[in-house]
């Protein structure tokens, strides 16, 4: 088996990844890549317990606004400022204090609590759906996951769509290869916008309203503030709609095992066949040896956990989508040790509360056949469209 570099890069990669992850994982579970200048690990053994390594840093390595000059350089720099307060792009004791503060707001019970709402926002939505014109990425998966992660966060409906703008420049930003003019100031003023709502929000709440979303924003200051609000608002819509529409499309293209499985086995199958984010970045601070590779300190570390997911070592078949596997729990979706997702349990519940709408709607329905296409991405599942032919 052979891997060329340059297909990290193609154009057929950001729409198509998992057969580049394939012959990357056949050649060698580290592989360097010299046009990234990184290394990336795809075996399930190696990338777990990288989850885990204490050497290996969430903080990215330094560059990504290098091109930047005068003004940009400071809008940048402030914004550069605001993810590092992220947690998932964190170190302790900063990850540790701010993933204190979240623990009670996301725990498994709190996110329980929403199941009832997340059924009935979800039938809502199909109600008022067609089968045979829908976009169920976008008319009911990404609707639903906003739905439920705002009212989880006590946003009020009228702010969503405002959220969603500034949402958009942030993520925009986050996703280029090297900081840009245009998307660096778009970002820069969503950030003073959402700083300037989050603290109108808090001066005007009851003094005797409950709020548990910005209890958690006062004990983390205002400087981490709009920081752990994007994140926990971000983290729990685009994710988690990608992998709802990946679990439908496939639930209802599988044969009549696949529809008459248990819904939690199609979610934890969804979660592994295609994870909403392929990759977790790190940089090495010490020296370590992985699979024969020596990592030094400062190189950049890419954890492919799309490609952990579908290692044949762990996984059967890994490219066939089968709920219920035997080792369904050891996919690394929602990553592993101290960074593992604080949101998952909420996931699972939208998930699961959305999968089984759609089912119970497919029961009464004969489905002929399945449009899935996916936007070009690297590094993550964003689907385009989702429809079902009944």
């Amino acid at each position: 088996m052979s891997f060329a570099p340059a297909e990290l890069l193609s154009d057929s990669f950001a729409t198509d990844p998992h057969p580049v992850y394939h012959r990357m994982r056949g050649v060698a579970p580290v592989l360097w890549h010299e046009p990234t200048a990184g290394w990336y690990v795809t075996g399930h053994r190696e990338v777990g317990a990288l989850l885990r390594e204490p050497t290996l840093s969430a903080r990215p390595g330094d560059g990504f606004t290098d091109r930047l000059t005068g003004t940009d350089r400071a809008a940048g720099d402030r914004v550069e400022d605001f993810f590092d307060r992220w947690m998932v792009f964190s170190d302790a004791p900063a990850h540790t204090r701010l993933r204190t503060a979240a623990s009670a707001l996301c725990a498994p019970r709190a996110a329980e609590a929403w199941r009832d709402a997340a059924s009935r926002d979800a039938n809502t939505l199909l109600a008022d759906l067609d089968l045979n014109t829908a976009d169920f990425a976008h008319d009911f998966a990404l609707p639903l996951a906003t739905a439920v992660t705002c009212d989880f966060l006590g946003v009020p409906a009228d702010d969503r769509e405002q959220l969603g703008v500034w949402s958009d420049a942030l993520m925009a930003y986050l996703a280029a290869q090297w900081a840009e003019p245009a998307t660096t100031r778009q970002a820069d003023r969503a950030l003073a916008q959402l700083r300037a709502y989050l603290t109108a929000r808090t001066a005007a709440r009851p003094r005797d309203a409950p709020s548990p979303c910005l209890d958690m924003l006062a004990a983390v200051g205002p400087d981490n503030a709009p920081a752990l609000f994007a994140q926990l608002l971000t983290g729990g819509i685009e994710p988690v709609a990608a992998c709802l529409a990946t679990a439908i499309a496939e639930t209802a293209a599988g044969p009549g095992p696949v529809l008459e499985a248990d819904t939690a086995d199609l979610v934890e199958e969804a979660l592994r066949f295609d994870a909403p984010f392929h990759i977790v970045p790190r940089t090495a601070t010490a020296e370590l040896v992985v699979a024969g590779s020596r990592l030094r300190p400062g190189d950049r570390v890419v954890l492919v956990i799309a490609a952990a997911n579908r290692d044949p070592l762990v996984h059967r078949d890994p490219d066939r989508f089968t709920p219920g596997r035997p080792a369904a729990g050891r996919h690394l979706a929602f990553g592993a040790g101290q960074h593992y997702c604080l949101g998952a349990p909420l996931a699972r519940t939208v998930l699961t509360a959305g999968l089984e709408a759609v089912r119970q709607r497919l029961r009464s329905a004969a489905v002929r056949g399945v449009t899935a296409e996916r936007e070009p991405r690297v590094g993550a599942t964003v689907w385009r469209r989702v429809a079902l032919m009944a």
